[in-house]
């Protein structure tokens, strides 16, 4: 357990400091394992991973090796394309190699010049268009 689970009342700020960075770290690492679990749901979808393990389906595959429901595998494959879409419409608006090259992309860029907001949020509207198209 936490050492200031059921602390009550405000923090000096060097403590508030370590807290904010212990969660900065821990985002940060949850983000980029989403991105991970993205990237191999996808890949595993595409060459139908199921039929080589005998399962008739990416959902009973899910089901019996993972312990997921079916909303729950498909919501993994709708993330994996959302994932991806922006990740090649980050990569071709801005020349990175990936959308988490940098640590917060509405505030700088590879040269650490600011980004406007205006262009990350017309870079995302894009690639959701992309990934969902009407």
């Amino acid at each position: 357990m936490d050492e200031d689970q059921g602390q009550a009342g405000p923090v000096d700020a060097a403590r508030a400091r370590e807290l904010t960075w212990q969660l900065r770290t821990v985002i940060e690492d949850v983000r980029v394992a989403v991105l991970v679990l993205a990237r191999r749901v996808r890949a595993a979808h595409q060459v139908r991973v199921w039929t080589g393990l005998g399962h008739s389906s990416w959902s009973v595959y899910a089901l019996a090796e993972f312990g997921i429901g079916r909303s729950m595998a498909y919501w993994l494959l709708d993330l994996a394309a959302a994932a991806e879409a922006i990740e090649g419409t980050f990569r071709a608006a801005l020349g990175v190699s990936h959308a988490w090259d940098s640590t917060d992309l509405v505030h700088q860029d590879a040269g650490c010049a600011p980004l406007p907001a205006e262009l990350v949020g017309g870079i995302v509207a894009a690639a959701v268009r992309a990934a969902h198209p009407l």
